[in-house]
């Protein structure tokens, strides 16, 4: 299980998706026996910062990289 902590303001979004060389059996295991937790942490200054516990095989990405992303491959 992998663990991020990141701040979002309102109106800012999480992408969840897989990662590329997953093994989605060992994912889908992980996902029945621990799931995703996701705890908000401090508030503050027009901010959250929550804490993202997943399996490794599950990328969590800020949207804007995910946008910044899309962008380089085109």
């Amino acid at each position: 299980m992998g663990y991020l902590t990141l701040s979002r303001r309102p109106g800012e979004k999480l992408h969840l998706t897989v990662a590329k060389d997953a093994d989605i059996e060992a994912l889908v295991q992980s996902l029945l026996t621990d799931g995703i937790t996701i705890m908000c942490g401090e508030v503050g200054g027009g901010r959250v910062r929550l804490a993202i516990q997943a399996p490794a095989e599950l990328k969590v990405l800020r949207a804007e990289l995910l946008q910044e992303d899309s962008a380089a491959s085109a």
